[in-house]
This record gives structure tokens, sequence and C-alpha cells, in this order.
């Protein structure tokens, strides 16, 4: 007996798809497959197949949920349909339920074949419906067809067993799987390829048993009696032979909604089943290609399955309210949307299209700017990797790596001989001049932003500026040769994150998987290091290139099958790895891992001979066309990959392996996975690191949230996750062995060498950063990725690579400046220093000083000199210096053209102990590099500018005797605290120190008197000089300022017996005049002088 006239039956699993031998199909001009040839299309999941036993073939259905396709839709030679027929015949009153049936239905017994309508559109019935888009082209995973029981027919059992009582037509679960491309009928067999996506439709039973295959009593027949594939509408200009199959609506029996499988692998109707994962897709048109001779324009209203006339229209599953012709009010009629749905799907896919080749062309600028406005040989190992490529033009040969000469020559020979060829004919007569002049203070603080000693070499425009010679030439050429191998890298990146996005997204797929492609595009196109490094004479974009390929036709393997044709494109990308670079081998296991599941996720153990026939085929190609460079390396250096030979000439770590400094050096590794230029010292400032590590976490964070959301079955896709997970192994694999070398070797930590994975890291980045957003905000995300990665990318260009290089500010004339501090200083056949400026102001201990110096040029030399600044602090304790090139290498003293007048501003670090407050003074000169200093005009080598003040971080805090008297408008006398105690002597000297206080600037230089008084003469012994001995002189003082002076009086050793005043003042330097001292009562003090104390004096 069947289920329930009125409740769905339960929804059990399909496990195998019937697809038994197709008979050659009547009528001449047609074309046909043998039976049982393997399809050749590719799918997420495919389904092995095999005729089902004969104990399914002559088995009985229990009911028919729909008819056969001549109750319904009439065949090849069926009279019209009536409501008087049979149900359970084919329309000519031949029953259609004996063991002779076609096992797949129809006259031909064709295979049956679903494929959904996009797009999906929400329409009236069943609230529970979602509105979304299914794949294209990519299959379509395991959706259920739900039918509803239909009522109870007397006399009638079509599909029942004879004998059997009324009627109960059986509520069914269909699932639809990937398609057959052997199927010799339908649009196969009029010699029109299968559309993408096409799927299968088997049933289950109730207890889920295997499929039966009498398919031919649940869909209608198409042409000559022949069941034809369910396929996506045409719109309104689709071929009037190929009508829309029209079904009941969700009251009555039929095809009641579509929903994605139980992921768990069990149904909803099963014991200990979990509902399925995801929304329903309530409203999924579905049409059938066939020849029709029934009434049209009929809307279904519920009505019993064998009463439905067959009817033209589009009529969606569990909706009985729209059909053609039908028009919902506020609504557009099915034709007319459907057709305005399939145009906006060829607009988005050209306006795809069109934002790709944007993407590309704004890559192209950037990186042709990001080429030019780098100096040649500054990017890492360019001058190393320039020369192998000019040994292979000079000698014809390759370069065999000898122990001390750091070289590449153990790096393979592929990308180096692109470059020869496309450089051979350029001179390279300039090479050694340009890397002779190397700046010996390069890399000064190189973990610092900024432009202080950044350029490796001290350059010369005349031989690298525009229009490009020599060596200059030969370099560019190549520069934006690898500039095209990064648009490769690019376009692969965007393909490869379609497949993954479109495998993880399922149904979801046609619409988010091209926009997130976009953004995954994006992201590499506009890296900041992905340009600077794919502007240079590097290996590195070349291998990416090799890598992304390689990950591309392996996710191809993943979503659409292994083929013969994809392991031998995938073992010919292994071999130009070989020869491209070592790290191309960081993405060959996954490729290896690929070749190994797929066949075996095929055919389960039958798939061994498969995978090792193509991975055997692959390996085979791989050492054919690079095995040749590891037998050379280990008839050269004893190994195969010369990574010892090589860590031997670059060095290793001193505690190797030292995996402390290998955890510590991971975010260095981060930072430059997104740009770090130069050989590491030319960063980003602090913030922009900071939000790329906020933005990874955010997007590890969100790939861990798909992984929970796809297990627990809350996604809001039907897509799989194997292929991100299998792919996702290569920069795992990548980021461990990287690991391994940080701990043996210091060069090791730079993220281009995880750029062999971008193909899958960039997807991996969008997926995590996506599942934060709404399906519907999804779509928005490429765009905030490529705005957000394009501004980076822009102001790594012009705020932080371009000023690095970039020559000091320079004037016309000396009238163009105005130095804070004027000086006139000439150093003959040089320059003249017409003053300099310091900042910042004030200036701190633990400050860095900056010093501008204005030069102006009296003539150009030909010798490049080194300029030297030392700082003296108080007492003549020397702070710090610096010695570099004018311009911090950026204008050394052999570009600089007479006339002109540059501003070069040399920073000076200061400790964080310096004494303070205090007066800084400053020596200049210059020097030759190894050589003696230069004179200036007067015979000086050294010449000291200032003072400079140097200001406290906290005041002092005065102690010893308050005193609190007042001099002038701005200084007072706090307190003073006496060092002596007991009798004192002649002979002997009083030290004590005094604490002043600044209330306002002084403006003016005063010296402090001491003075021991007896009466009214002249002082006995005095002890007159500048505060703190002239190292803080009064002129400096500022506001707050607490200064504390030691003084010191020595008593003369004839001084008589007696008490004696010690009195103490402020006097001018220029005229003598003392200031006026008031107390604190305001009272003017005589003499202006403040007393300190009496002094007795004992013989």
């Amino acid at each position: 007996p069947g289920p329930s006239l009125h409740r769905p039956a339960p929804l059990h699993r399909l496990e195998r798809v019937a697809t038994p031998p197709v008979p050659p199909p009547p009528g001449p001009g047609r074309h046909r497959r043998d039976a049982g040839v393997g399809d050749r299309r590719p799918g997420l999941l495919p389904r092995p197949r095999l005729r089902p036993p004969a104990r399914l073939r002559r088995r009985r259905c229990a009911g028919a949920d729909l008819p056969t396709g001549p109750r319904l839709l009439g065949g090849r030679g069926a009279a019209d349909p009536s409501p008087g027929v049979r149900p359970g015949t084919d329309g000519r009153g031949t029953r259609r339920d004996g063991p002779g049936d076609p096992p797949l239905g129809g006259a031909g017994g064709d295979r049956r074949k679903l494929r959904p309508l996009r797009p999906v559109v929400r329409q009236g019935g069943d609230k529970g419906g979602a509105t979304g888009h299914l794949p294209r082209p990519g299959p379509l995973p395991h959706l259920v067809l739900e039918a509803r029981s239909g009522h109870p027919r007397r006399g009638a059992h079509p599909g029942g067993p004879r004998g059997r009582g009324p009627q109960q037509a059986a509520a069914g679960r269909w699932a639809l799987r990937p398609g057959d491309r052997g199927a010799a009928g339908g649009d196969r067999q009029r010699g029109q390829p299968h559309p993408a996506g096409d799927h299968r439709v088997a049933e289950t039973d109730r207890h889920g048993g295997a499929a039966t295959p009498h398919l031919s009593d649940r869909l209608p027949a198409g042409r000559g009696g022949r069941t034809d594939r369910i396929r996506p509408d045409q719109g309104a200009g689709r071929p009037a032979s190929h009508p829309p199959l029209g079904l009941p609506g969700p009251d009555g029996p039929g095809l009641h909604r579509l929903r994605p499988r139980d992921r768990s692998g069990r149904h909803a109707g099963d014991p200990g089943g979990r509902p399925a994962g995801g929304r329903r897709l309530s409203h999924v048109p579905v049409v059938a290609r066939g020849e029709h001779r029934g009434r049209t324009d009929h809307p279904l209203r519920g009505s019993a399955i064998g009463d439905v006339p067959p009817v033209r229209g589009d009529v969606p599953l569990g909706d009985g309210r729209a059909a053609t012709g039908a028009r919902r009010p506020g609504g557009t009629p099915p034709e007319r949307r459907d057709s305005a749905d399939r145009g906006n799907l060829a607009v988005n896919e050209r306006r795809v299209r069109w934002l790709l080749c944007l993407i590309v062309l704004l890559y192209l600028g950037l990186g042709v700017a990001y080429s030019v406005v780098n100096p040649l040989f500054e990017s890492p190992d360019e001058a190393l990797n320039y020369a192998n490529v000019r040994y292979l033009v000079e000698h014809r040969r390759l370069p065999v790596l000898q122990p001390g000469e750091p070289t590449k020559a153990h790096h393979p020979p592929l990308y180096y001989v692109l470059g020869a060829l496309l450089t051979f004919w350029v001179p390279n007569e300039h090479f050694d001049a340009i890397v002779e002049r190397v700046n010996p203070f390069w890399a000064y603080h190189l973990w610092e932003p900024g432009v202080d000693n950044k350029s490796l070499y001290l350059h010369d425009p005349t031989l690298e500026s525009f229009p490009y010679q020599d060596a200059a030439l030969g370099v560019h050429l190549i520069r934006w040769l690898s500039l095209l191998m990064g648009v490769g890298t690019v376009l692969l990146v965007y393909a490869t994150a379609r497949e993954v996005i479109a495998a993880v997204y399922g149904n979801r797929g046609s619409r988010l998987a091209p926009a997130l492609a976009l953004g995954a595009a994006a992201l590499v196109a506009f890296n900041p290091m992905f340009l600077y490094i794919s502007g240079s004479v590097h290996d590195d974009p070349l291998a990416n290139l090799v890598s992304a390929a390689m990950l591309y036709v392996a996710a191809r393997i993943l979503t659409r099958g292994a083929t013969t044709e994809r392991a031998v494109g995938l073992g010919v990308l292994m071999g130009l790895g070989i020869l491209t670079k070592l790290t191309c081998l960081l993405v060959m296991p996954t490729a290896g891992l690929v070749l190994l599941y797929r066949p075996l996720a095929d055919r389960g153990r039958a798939g061994w001979r498969k995978a090792v026939r193509l991975g055997g085929a692959a390996v085979g190609l791989a050492l054919l066309i690079g095995g040749w460079w590891f037998v050379r390396n280990w008839l050269l250096y004893g190994e195969p990959t010369a990574m010892v030979r090589q860590t031997g000439v670059w060095g290793v770590r001193e505690n190797a392996p030292d995996i402390a400094a290998a955890v510590r050096e991971l975010g260095f590794l981060y930072n430059s996975l997104w740009g770090i230029f130069g050989y590491g010292q030319i960063p980003f400032p602090r913030p922009v690191y900071d939000l790329a590590r906020l933005v990874g976490l955010v997007a590890l964070g969100g790939l861990v949230l798909l992984g929970v959301r796809h297990r627990s079955g809350r996604s809001a896709h039907n897509g799989s996750l194997v292929v991100l997970g299998v792919l996702a192994t290569a920069p795992a694999v990548a980021l461990a062995v990287n690991f391994a070398r940080m701990t043996i070797s210091a060069a090791a930590d730079f993220g281009r060498y995880l750029f062999v994975t971008l193909a899958v890291l960039a997807p991996l980045y969008v997926l995590g950063l996506a599942e934060w957003f709404s399906l519907r905000r999804r779509a928005a995300l490429p765009a905030a990725v490529a705005l957000g990665t394009a501004a980076l990318a822009i102001y790594g260009l012009v705020g932080v690579l371009a000023p690095a290089y970039a020559p000091p500010p320079r004037y016309a004339s000396p009238d163009d400046v105005a130095p804070q501090y004027p000086a006139d200083v000439a150093y003959p056949g040089l320059a003249r220093l017409i003053g300099y400026d310091v900042a910042p102001a004030p200036l701190y201990p633990g400050d860095v000083l900056r010093v501008t110096f204005y030069w102006e040029v009296l003539d150009q030399p030909d010798e490049d000199y080194v300029f030297f600044v030392q700082v003296f602090g108080r007492g003549g304790v020397k702070l710090g210096g610096r010695d570099t090139h004018p311009g911090l290498g950026r204008y050394p003293t052999s570009r600089w053209r007479p006339g002109e007048v540059i501003a070069d501003t040399v920073p000076v670090p200061l400790p964080e102990g310096a004494a303070a407050p205090t007066a800084l003074r400053l020596d200049v000169g210059f020097y030759l590099f190894d050589g003696p200093r230069l004179a200036t005009e007067d015979g000086r080598e050294t010449v000291s500018l200032g003072p400079v003040r140097l200001a406290a971080r906290e005041p002092t805090s005065p102690v010893g005797i308050p005193l609190n008297v007042r001099l002038g408008e701005g200084v007072r006398l706090v307190t003073w605290k006496p060092t002596w105690s007991g009798p004192v002597h002649p002979g002997d000297t009083l030290r004590f120190t005094l604490y002043w206080a600044c209330d306002a600037p002084p403006g003016r230089s005063f010296n402090v008197f001491v003075h021991l008084a007896g009466g009214e003469g002249p002082p006995l012994a005095q002890g007159d000089g500048p505060p703190m001995g002239g190292d803080y002189p009064t002129h400096l003082w500022d506001v707050g300022d607490v200064v504390a002076d030691p003084r010191e009086v020595v008593l003369p050793a004839d001084l008589p017996p007696g008490r004696y005043e010690l009195l103490v003042g402020l006097y001018s330097l220029e005229t003598g005049e003392r200031l006026p001292a008031f107390d604190a009562q305001g009272t003017r003090l005589p003499n202006d002088a403040v007393p300190l104390s009496d002094v007795e004096i004992k013989p």
C-alpha cells in the first residue's frame, strides 16, 4: 500500500542512479552513442552507472505520482489525450507497468534527466520558498523533488500490481544527479551537445531501497515516446516544439517542491534523521523538451494526476497559480520575465569580463609604475638575476654555483633563458658601473619606515633614466616580461577562484562565484608586494604563473573529473615548475593528492587503477621535462636540489635549527606577504600591517564559521567543501616547508615564497570574509576588496616606494630658503653651508634630532663625499652621530649641480639617558670614504654648530633651603643646597647647588655671580660663570625649566678669620648690568644680590 493521501512521504537517500543502455532511435539522420559509454562531463558528485538488476526492472511501483508521457503530453503518434484515457496506459490503451516495460520509460527507453530553470523566481504558493539562482554551468548537487500523494480513483491503478485495490498515487522523492553525456535521446539524438548541468532523475522507495528504473510512470514522454531532458527555459523565443512541463499545484498530486538533500546522509523522515540543510527552494520552474499536441494555457489547480491535460507554459513546482498566459497581479508574464532574466545573466557575464579586463589593465598600469619608480637592481636579488641572464647570453651555458660566491647559479634556468632570449641583443656596458657604486650605509635601521638610506646603490640618472639604453633597457624589458607573467597569474587566480567558490556555494555559485572570483583576482592584482615583485627581474613571477596554472588544473580535476588530458597538462606544468624555481615544488603534493583523490572518489576502490595511470603519466611527464635538472645538480653538487651548496654560500643561523627565532619572524613573514620592499628595508607604516593582520584574522574566522555551518547543515548554500579542503593543502605545505627553512636560514622569511599558492590563498581570503555577510550583501564584497587593495597599492607606490628613492628638496637660489639658524661655511670645490634648521622643538632625550642643512652648490665634484654629524651634550659627552651620503643616500655629491640649493635632512637618534636640560653641540664635516676629511676655506676639518636646546621630560625637583627670590621678569631662585658642614677654613672650597626656575624665556645670556663679601668693600672670593658651566645658557631656557646649577667658590689661603656673607645674582654679559632682585614680598634687594648665608671662617 502506498503512503497516506495527504501527507508527504519521507525523504530517503538515493545511492545509485539507473542508467540502462539506450536502444538506437528510429528515423534517419540520428546519431547515437553506444550504450554504457562513460560520462565525460565531470560533476561534483558523480555516480556510477549500472543497469538495474532484474528484480528492480520487474518491480512494480506502488503508485504513480506523475502520469506517463503519452497520458500527459503525448508522444509521437499518440492521440490527443483526454480525461477519458485510462490512467496507467500510454494513450493507446497499453499498460505500462508490466515486466516488459522499457527500463527508463518512453518508447525508446530513454533515460530521464532534469535540469533547473534559471533564474529561480519567487512566485506565489509556498511561503517557505526562496529566491535564488541555480548554478551555471556546474552541476547541481542533490536536490530532491518531493511529490504529494494523489486522490484515489476508483478502478485506476496505474503503475500498481494487477489486482490491487483502488489506486493511491505514491508520494516519492526524486534526486537530481549529474547528467550523462552518453545519453542517446533528447538533444543528443539531434546531434546537439548536452547543456552543462543536466541531471538525471531517480526515485528511491520509502525505505531507502535501490533506485527503481520505472521512471516512465513518473515523468512525461517527449518526442517519439521518449523522455526528454527537463531543461532551462529559453525565454520567449524558445521553439514551439519544446514547451515546458506543466505540473499540478501544491494542493494536488505531483511534484511538490525542490529542496537540498540532507547533508547527514539521512532524510527528514528517517528515524533519527535531521532536517535537510539550507532553505527550501520551493518554486523551481522546470521545462521539458518534446512535441506536444495537447491543450495549452491550462492552469493547474490541484486536480488529480490522471485528469491533468497536457499544457504549454511554465509552471513552477509547488505553485499551480502561475502558468503560461496566467499573469499574476502586479507581476510579469513568465515568458517575458524569464527572457529578461536570461538576458540579465548574459549582461552579468559581460560585466564580469569587463571588470576582469579593468582589473588587468589597472594591474598593468600600477605594475609599470612600480617598475619605473623602482631604480635598477633595488629589488631583491635583481642584480644577481640579471647577471645570470647575461651569463647565459655571453657564455651560452648554465652557470655553476661556486663556494663563497653568492650568485643565482643554483636556480633553475627557465626564467633566465626567457630573459636571455628577450635581451640577447642589448649591450651590457653599464652594468658594472651601476653595481660597483654600493651605498655603504644601506639599510640603516631597516625596520623603520621612511627614506633613510633605503637605496642599495648610489644611482646615476644618466645611466638609468628614460630613454633606456644598455643595462637599463635590458632590465626594463625583463621587468615588463615579468609583468605579463603576472597578468597570467591574475587570470588564473580568477579562474581557480571561480571553480572553488562555485563548488563551495553550490546552487548559489552562478551569481556569487563570478563576483567573489573578481574579488580574489583584485586581491592579488593590487597586492603591493605582488606588484613590486612582478615588476622586477626575478624568477618569482614565472613561478607564480606556473604554480597558479597547476592549482587551476587541480581545481578543474576536482570539480569536473580526472581525465587523461588534464593529467597530461598537470604533468607538463609540473615539469615547467621544476625548471622554474624550487618553490614550485611546494604545490606539487597538492597536485598529486588531487590525482589520487578524484579517481577514488569517482569509482571507490576501482579507481586505484585510474589514479595510478593518471598519476604515473603526470609524474613521468614532469620528470621527462625537468628531471635532467635534478641529475645535473646531483652530478655537480652531490644532491638534486643544490640546497646544501646554497646554504653554505648564503649562510645559516648561528644556533640552527632555531625554532624560537623562526616563530618570532612569522610576523615579518605575514607582513611581507602584503608589502615590504627591497630586501626588507622599505616597510609600510605599522598601522597598515595591523590592519592586514586584522583582516587575516577575520578571514580565518570566516573560514572556521563556514566549516561549522556546513558541518551542522545550517549553511545558506548546498555546495561541498571537498575542493576547498584539498586545495588548501597547498598553502599549508608551503607554510610548513618555509617555516622549516626559517629555522635554518634567516633569509627564508619572505612572504613572496608563499605567492606560489595565491590561486588558493585568494579564494580562502574572499570566502572567509564573505562568510560574515548575508548572501545578498556578498556581491558587494569584491568592490570593497578591490577598492581597499587598490588604495593600498597606490599608497605603497606614492607614499612608500617613490619617496625612498626620491632626491631631497632642491631650490633654485639661496633666496628661496629661510634657515632657522643662519651660517656661512664654505667648502672649496663643493658647497657652502648657508644655514640649518633643527626639529623637533622641544627636543627630549630619546628623540630623533633632525637637522636640515642648506647647501649652496659651488661646483660638481667627481667624487662621492660622505657627510658626518656628531652630537655632544652636557660635559662634552658624545650623544650620537651619523655618517651618510647626502640626501640619505639618495643624492650623492657627484649628482650635485652648481647653483642649486639642497635641503638635506639628517636624523640623529639621541639616547634615553642623556642628561637634560642642556645645550647640544653639533660638529659637521665631509670626508672621502676611507679617505681624509675635506677642509673649509679657513682650514677647519670640523665645524661646530649650535647650541641646540635639549629639554628634560620631567622638570627637576628643587631641594634645599627655600628662597623664592625673583630676578628680572622671568627667573626665580627657588632654593639652594650647600654641601659643606662644620667649620670652614681659609683655602677651602665652598660647594653648593642653586635651583633656578624659568617663568618666562629670558631671551639673553646671563652669567651667575657668587661673591663672598665682608662689609662694603670688594668681594674677598668669587665664582662667576654661566649657569651649569655653560652647558645650558639662559637664552635657551624656556617656561617650566628647573635648572640645577652647581657652583663653587675657592677661598683664599690668606683669608682672615671672621664672618662673611655669601651673595649670588645674575648679570648681563654684554653690559655687565645686574638683573633686579626681589624677595618673596616684592622688596628689591640691595645691590640686586641675593644673600644665601653667613659663612664663618676659622683659622
